[in-house]
């Protein structure tokens, strides 16, 4: 199945709420979820003034990412400098972290050097095919795109609860030492990240896939 169709049979499901028609609409249903989230532990008193001001646009949707991402998406980075780590993150957005999230590094032989920024971004994700290893989705990016990294997998999730009943989650645009990458899936019901070999691969599991276009919000200092 072809990414962009994936996108079309993912909202089918009620899997992806997205609309591809209303993208206002779903800006704002994503901003309300990060500012009743995040807007406190980042030092906003005010909802509205934290999607007013923190929050970017989408970017316009990719037309030379052969449809591999389809899914706008606003995203919550970690902010060390606020204390917002990918432990506060999982904590907040109900993910159990079964290994010391502190180690997590974004995959250092990107060819392109994307390092995850610090402040809110907005960018539009995908699913690689399923059964394709992190190593290999690594190895075939198109230069438009990106692997997916832990904080483009939690925004999925966040977006999309029920995403992990459909496909667990490889992130292999993060990387947890020099051979494993972070992954998303359930257990006991519950989503759990944890880190396994980038070699692993499984009917079950699919690789998050980001455009490299993305815009960047602002938090105040």
């Amino acid at each position: 199945m072809r990414a962009y169709a994936l996108g079309q049979d993912l909202r089918k499901k009620g899997i992806l709420t997205a609309p591809e028609f209303d993208l206002s609409k779903e800006w704002a249903r994503q901003a309300r979820g990060l500012a009743e989230r995040f807007a406190k532990p980042l030092g906003y008193d005010s909802l509205d003034e934290f999607m007013e001001t923190c929050l970017p646009q989408f970017p316009d949707k990719p037309t030379d990412d052969e449809g591999l991402v389809p899914i706008p998406t606003l995203v919550m980075p970690r902010v060390p400098e606020k204390g917002l780590t990918y432990e506060r993150i999982c904590e907040i957005d109900g993910v159990a972290r079964w290994y010391d999230t502190n180690i997590t590094q974004d995959w250092d032989a990107d060819p392109q050097h994307f390092a995850t920024p610090h402040v809110p971004y907005a960018t539009w994700l995908g699913l690689s095919e399923p059964d394709t290893a992190p190593s290999t989705v690594r190895t075939n990016l198109l230069p438009t795109v990106r692997g997916g990294n832990v904080s483009d997998g939690v925004a999925i999730l966040r977006n999309s609860p029920s995403i992990l009943e459909f496909s667990y989650l490889d992130l292999p645009g993060s990387q947890v030492g020099a051979v494993s990458a972070p992954y998303l899936c359930l257990l006991g019901g519950r989503p759990v990240l944890d880190h396994d070999l980038v070699d692993f691969r499984s009917p079950k599991w699919r690789s998050v896939l980001a455009g490299r276009t993305m815009n960047l919000g602002s938090l105040k200092s």
